[in-house]
C-alpha cells in the first residue's frame, strides 16, 4: 500500500469511472471538473487506473491534461498481478502545470505499443482556506490497487476531528458472476454502509459531527452473494477536517401573497457555504420551478412556479409538491428536499407579490 499525505485544506476529489478499452488507434479522453471558488489550491494529484495482459511498465504510453504532456513512458506507481491481468496506477503532481487548468481537466491517455483498459480518472485537490487549516484538517490518498475476493478485507487508518467531517471515496469494479457488495465502516465511530456494486460504483461514506478525536481505523470488505465474485478498488481518498462542510435544510416553506411563488427559508448547518445553491419544484413529475442563488449561513429563495394556477386555491387539493435544494461539494452532489401537500402551504409573513 502506497500513501500521499495531501497535507491541510479542504479535500476534493472529481472520479470519473468507465471501463474503456485503448489501442494504439484508439486514444481514451475523459473531462474532470475542478472545484473552484474555495480557498487556494495546494495540491492537485491525477490518478489513472488501468488493467492489461502484460506488464506496462516502460510501454510507449502518452498521458496528457489540456494538451499538455505529462507523460510518455509508463512508469506505474504500483502494479498488481491477480490472475493473469496486470493492474497498474499512475499518479501525477498537476500543481507545475495548474495555471493552464480552469475549471476543467481533460485527460487523454494515448497508448503507442500497449492494449489496455482505462477503469478509472481521478483528479484529488486540496484547497486552503489560511491558518485556520492548520492541525484541524486531514487529506490521504491510499494506493492499491486492492483487489478482493469474498471475505477479503483491507483497513485504513486516517484522522478523526470531534465535531468534523469525514469523507471516504473511491471506485469500486466488480467481477464474477455473482452478486457483490463493499461493507465500509468506522469503527471508532460506529458508522458502517453497505454498498451494492453491479458496475463501476462510487464508495463513500460520510460521517458528520464525528465521536472521536484521534485516530479512526476504516474497513472495507467484499461480501459475495456466491463465492465466484472479486472487486476492485484502485485507492481510497480520505478527508477528514473540523471544518463542516455546506449542510443546507429546509426550515420553511410559504406561499406568496399572489400565490405564484413559494418562499423558501434556508439555514447552513455546516462552517462554510457553497457556491451555489440551486432550488426546484417538481409537480406530478415535472419541474415547475428552479432558481439559482449564491447562499449564505441564513438565505431566503423566492421560487417563482412557472406552471401557472396549481398554487391557487382551484388546485389545493391537487398531487404534493416536491422543493428540493441541490448544491455541490467535494466534487459530489447534495441535497435535501422537502415532499408537502399543497393544501398545507401558508401565506408568508414576509411581503411578497
Amino acid at each position: 500500500m502506497v500513501s500521499i499525505d495531501l497535507g491541510a485544506g479542504l479535500g476534493c476529489i472529481s472520479i470519473h469511472d468507465t471501463e474503456e478499452k485503448i489501442t494504439p488507434s484508439k486514444p481514451f479522453s475523459a473531462v474532470l471538473e475542478v472545484e473552484e471558488g474555495v480557498g487556494v489550491t495546494s495540491k492537485a494529484i491525477l490518478l489513472i487506473s488501468v488493467r492489461s495482459l502484460r506488464s506496462i511498465y516502460n510501454s510507449r504510453l502518452r498521458i496528457s491534461v489540456n494538451g499538455f504532456n505529462i507523460s510518455r513512458i509508463a512508469k506505474p506507481v504500483g502494479e498488481l498481478l491477480y490472475k493473469g491481468e496486470y493492474h497498474s496506477i499512475f499518479t501525477y503532481d498537476l500543481m507545475p502545470i495548474w495555471g493552464m487548468i480552469a475549471g476543467r481537466a481533460e485527460v487523454e491517455v494515448d497508448s503507442k505499443d500497449h492494449e489496455i483498459y482505462v477503469d478509472n480518472v481521478s483528479l484529488a485537490t486540496i484547497h486552503r482556506l489560511g491558518s485556520a487549516d492548520d492541525g484541524y484538517s486531514s487529506n490521504s490518498i491510499y494506493i492499491g490497487p486492492y483487489v478482493f475476493s469474498n471475505a477479503e478485507r483491507i483497513y485504513i487508518k486516517a484522522r478523526s476531528f470531534k465535531g468534523g467531517d469525514i469523507v471516504v471515496r473511491g471506485v469500486a469494479l466488480p467481477r464474477g458472476r455473482s452478486q457483490a457488495y463493499i461493507d465500509l465502516s468506522l469503527s471508532n465511530n460506529n458508522t458502517a454502509r453497505r454498498i451494492s456494486i453491479y458496475t463501476p460504483t462510487e464508495v463513500y461514506l460520510k460521517l458528520s459531527n464525528a465521536e472521536v478525536d484521534g485516530e479512526e481505523e476504516i474497513e472495507l470488505r467484499v461480501v459475495c452473494e456466491a463465492s465466484d465474485c472479486t472487486a476492485k478498488i484502485p485507492w481510497i481518498f480520505v478527508a477528514s477536517s473540523k471544518i463542516k462542510s455546506p449542510d443546507y435544510i429546509i426550515k420553511n416553506i410559504s406561499l406568496s401573497n399572489s400565490r405564484e411563488n413559494l418562499i423558501l427559508e434556508l439555514e447552513n448547518l455546516g462552517d462554510i457555504d457553497a457556491n451555489e445553491l440551486v432550488a426546484i419544484a417538481i409537480w406530478k413529475g415535472n419541474v415547475v420551478g428552479r432558481s439559482v442563488v449564491k447562499p449564505s449561513r441564513r438565505c431566503e429563495i423566492v421560487l417563482s412556479i412557472t406552471s401557472k394556477g396549481i398554487l391557487k386555491d382551484s388546485e389545493l387539493k391537487g398531487s404534493p409538491i416536491i422543493v428540493r435544494v441541490i448544491w455541490k461539494w467535494s466534487g459530489r452532489v447534495e441535497e435535501r428536499e422537502k415532499v408537502l401537500p399543497i393544501d398545507s402551504l401558508r401565506l408568508s409573513n414576509i411581503s411578497r407579490t
